[in-house]
């Protein structure tokens, strides 16, 4: 579901190699947090990048997108006999795919896939319900899917250094299971994530304090408010983000 709506007091358009450079500068930001939290404060790090105890715990959330379709089909058809909405977390586009499949063979199950809110989208939750209930795509989605918008001062984070898929790494560091997380973009000084709704106030509460000495605000969009155009980024954990979460 695409929404067309124009942008309210951000910027229109924005050149493709400014998003990737500041994907290359948040990668770099990762690694640097992540050194420090591993072997404390060393010397030759930059002064004002204090890296939060929070998150370590969060490596008990950590999971790889993985579907079952026995159980979200159990699901919707307890949606339908109880006249009820049930919904599936985020999935990539192959597990939803598979799902969409499932649930296109069932009689008694009215479904809609909602999520996809960025261009080239490719995480979707899907919502359940009895053939007899109407479903509004955009009621639900406007309910269920929440744009978070986190604007970054790039002249505090460090200019030299490589590292992984940063954003998947940080919000698990916070606590926020991926299967919580849709589409993520970054786009110039900005990134744009797709949220559910049940983890919005730990992302704006607890993402400032995981980069700490980093400039940063976190603010909540309306629905259609804004669509960004930028680089969108794998919400796949690598083998690296995996062990710095383990050992971080």
């Amino acid at each position: 579901f695409n929404h067309r709506s124009n942008s309210s007091g951000f910027l229109a358009s924005h050149k493709t190699n400014n998003s990737q450079n500041m994907l290359r500068e948040i990668a770099i930001l990762f690694v640097v947090l992540s050194v420090s939290s591993t072997v404390a404060f060393q010397p030759g790090l930059p002064k004002h990048f204090k890296t939060s105890t929070h998150g370590k715990a969060s490596v008990l959330y950590m999971s790889k997108d993985s579907v079952n379709l026995d159980e979200i089909e159990s699901l919707g058809h307890e949606a339908s006999q109880n006249w009820d909405r049930a919904s599936t977390n985020f999935l990539n586009k192959h597990d939803s795919s598979l799902v969409k499949d499932r649930l296109e063979g069932l009689a008694d199950i009215r479904f809609i896939q909602i999520g996809a809110m960025f261009p080239d989208a490719t995480r979707t939750r899907f919502v359940m319900t009895n053939p007899d209930l109407e479903l509004d795509s955009k009621e639900i989605e406007a309910e269920m899917c929440t744009i978070l918008r986190i604007d970054i001062q790039r002249s505090d984070m460090p200019k030299a250094g490589t590292g992984s898929n940063a954003w998947p790494s940080l919000l698990m560091r916070i606590g926020v299971d991926l299967h919580n997380v849709g589409d993520v973009i970054v786009e110039d000084d900005a990134v744009y994530l797709i949220v559910a709704p049940e983890v919005v106030k730990q992302c704006k509460r607890l993402l400032p304090k995981e980069l700490t000495g980093v400039g940063i605000t976190v603010s909540e969009l309306e629905y259609g408010e804004y669509i960004p155009d930028g680089v969108l980024q794998e919400m796949e954990l690598g083998k690296l983000d995996k062990r710095a979460l383990k050992y971080g």
